[in-house]
């Protein structure tokens, strides 16, 4: 078994097609993905890259296009063998995953418009990509209370709290483009701050 992980952890990624060279058309990278998946080289990383495609989602409905989802599809692969922190951080930052949970152009709140910061992503971080809607006990059952309900990891204070942490951030600036409040959708690259749009409280 150490002789093959090794094998796997060296092995070259398989090539998945540059964004900005594929029509856009959506089939084909299903099938590079799956092609990938059933004949690459590193079948751990393509193994690894597709279990945590099933956690860390994005739709095919809205990254409906090869430039927005392969770079998407790139990150995920490229963190299999890494670590969970920096693949959070990843995700975070990723435009497509901005698109699909609202992050990108996350505003802060404004009194005179009464809006509050988008809940999406700080609630879905929290309840899908960490640490879930219940305590559990060592042994992975659910912590209850006196009550025998289940103790909750998290508040809707919190989700608010972590909804003013995930403003001001935007999308990747285009090469010859300058920064702004809300730049363009455009999905190579990471999302960037805007600091004047986010809440420091």
């Amino acid at each position: 078994f150490q002789k093959y992980l090794s094998a796997q952890f060296n092995a070259p990624m398989s090539p998945l097609p540059d964004p900005t060279l594929t029509p856009y058309y959506l089939n084909g990278v299903q099938a590079n993905f799956f092609t990938n998946a059933v004949h690459g080289q590193d079948q751990l990383r393509q193994r690894v890259a597709f279990a945590l495609l099933n956690i860390f989602v994005v739709s095919a409905v809205q990254a409906n296009n090869a430039p927005q989802l392969l770079p998407y599809l790139q990150l995920i692969q490229k963190d299999a063998f890494g670590n969970y922190r920096q693949l959070l951080e990843d995700v975070t930052l990723s435009p497509t995953m901005g698109t699909y949970l609202s992050m990108a152009n996350n505003d802060i709140a404004n009194a005179t418009t009464g809006t509050l910061p988008n809940e999406n992503y700080a609630r879905e971080i929290m309840q899908l990509f960490s640490i879930g809607l219940t305590q559990l006990n060592q042994d992975g059952t659910v912590q209850t209370d006196a009550s025998g309900n289940p103790v909750p990891t998290y508040t809707q204070t919190t989700i608010e709290q972590f909804a003013k942490l995930f403003t001001g951030w935007t999308y990747p600036t285009r090469p010859g483009a300058t920064l702004t409040k809300h730049n363009p959708a455009y999905y190579t690259g990471v999302m960037v701050p805007f600091p004047a749009n986010h809440d420091e409280t």
